[in-house]
């Protein structure tokens, strides 16, 4: 007896030629065309492959997102270093890194240089030149103070621009110093995580 539930075979045609396939075929026996059956079975039997990340890149991925800081693989820019020196216009207090304050020294020295030229253009005695060194001055104490913070000096150290020559050149000196590794007594590293390191225990002493 026939049992009911059983689903009638339907006739399978080849897409591309129309001929019926034969039985259990996988091609068409006229035009050689693929059954569709045969496909969507042969695409069930294939594993998706899962796309997986190099251990490299995984792990450098790992590293930045448990640390933040690490991403921050590029020197201070000129924009960043003029808006973080405005922003602490009196501030005497943490780390400043080299770049930060050598950028701030340039965009000062912008600042005095368009003073001198107005007054020129303008005629008026030196009015926005002075203005333009009061402007600067405080912030330029501020970024060079934190810049010996960086290398552990006191802020102190600042008077030795004081003194003639020698003074200057020692001042100068301290500001072209990598800072020291690590916190120190005035803050947390600025650079931490950064390039000064690679993100490496066996990178040289910054």
């Amino acid at each position: 007896m026939e049992d009911p539930s059983a689903a009638p075979a339907r006739a399978s045609f080849c897409p591309t030629c129309g001929t019926a396939f034969e039985g259990a075929a996988g091609f068409c026996s006229r035009c050689g065309s693929p059954r569709y059956d045969a496909q969507r079975a042969d695409n069930a039997a294939v594993p998706r492959v899962q796309s997986v990340a190099p251990p490299a890149y995984a792990a450098a991925t790992q590293q930045t997102t448990a640390n933040p800081a690490a991403a921050q693989t590029h020197p201070v820019g000129f924009g960043t270093a003029v808006s973080s020196g405005l922003s602490k216009y009196a501030s005497f207090s943490g780390r400043a890194r080299r770049s930060e304050f050598w950028w701030f020294f340039l965009f000062s020295v912008l600042v005095v240089v368009a003073g001198l030229l107005v007054d020129a253009l303008v005629g008026t005695n030196g009015i926005f030149y002075g203005l333009a060194v009061l402007a600067v001055f405080l912030p330029n104490l501020a970024v060079a103070v934190r810049r010996l913070h960086d290398i552990d000096k006191s802020g102190w150290s600042f008077f030795l621009y004081i003194i003639p020559t020698a003074g200057f050149v020692i001042a100068t000196m301290f500001n072209c110093r990598q800072g020291t590794r690590g916190p120190n007594q005035y803050g947390a590293d600025p650079k931490a995580g950064s390039e000064r390191y690679g993100n490496s225990p066996t990178a040289p002493p910054y």
